[in-house]
């Protein structure tokens, strides 16, 4: 299966609570000098974060905080994707009967 495809397949159920609970959890993270969090026109939460000074590990650790922070009880998968001067990963997490959430997260 490629990497994305299940990501690309889900189809999730999303509110703007889930969105301001992200926004909300970002100001707490003290490595991230800026961020910008939004929906998407496919029900994505598409997160796009700076860090006051990127390494490959503090974009991991912040992206597992995050990960930690939203996700649910049956089901967590993600991706991720190195580049030279960012990183992406893409995470669906739900619950047993819902569909739940699907985020892309860029993070330089």
């Amino acid at each position: 299966m490629e990497k994305g495809a299940y990501f690309n397949k889900f189809n999730p159920t999303i509110d703007r609570r889930e969105l301001e609970e992200i926004r909300e959890y970002l100001t707490t993270d003290q490595t991230i000098e800026e961020y910008q969090a939004e929906l998407d026109g496919n029900r994505k939460i598409v997160v796009k974060i700076v860090l006051k000074k990127f390494s490959y590990q503090a974009a991991e650790q912040s992206f597992l905080g995050l990960s930690y922070f939203m996700r649910r009880s049956y089901f967590n998968v993600y991706t991720c994707e190195e580049y030279e001067e960012c990183v992406r990963y893409r995470f669906c997490t739900g619950l047993e009967n819902e569909d739940g959430i699907k985020i892309e997260v860029i993070i330089g």
